[in-house]
């Protein structure tokens, strides 16, 4: 559903593949999946949590050792989206960012935040 065939909906920077990867190491985690819930100002709002178990029907990504499972009905949420790294208010976050406009689209919740490296 949704899919563009040999391209992936989600494209990771390799600090944000570190990041997930870390975490993943530390929680002893499947991988980060991501989604969409209703909320937010536009109707719907993007969803970030690690997971146990990985869904047969998630879109996976695996780069680097870090594991990124996108849910069925977010695919089209996240096309052309780019999982990055930020430093804000001197932590470390994961977030989403358009590839064509490079602005921050989302800041999403992510537990175990550590604090940036000035």
């Amino acid at each position: 559903m949704f899919n563009i065939p040999g391209k992936q909906a989600l494209t990771i920077t390799e600090t944000a593949t570190a990041q997930i990867r870390k975490l993943m190491e530390q929680g002893n985690k499947k991988g980060l999946r991501v989604g969409v819930k209703k909320g937010g100002c536009a109707g719907m709002e993007y969803t970030m949590n690690y997971v146990d178990d990985i869904d047969p029907n998630d879109e996976i990504i695996t780069q680097n050792g870090a594991t990124v499972m996108i849910a069925p009905m977010a695919r089209c949420f996240y096309l052309g989206q780019k999982l990055i790294t930020k430093c804000l208010y001197l932590k470390q976050a994961l977030n989403l960012t358009t590839q064509m406009s490079q602005k921050l689209v989302g800041v999403v919740k992510v537990s175990n935040l550590k604090v940036c490296n000035i």
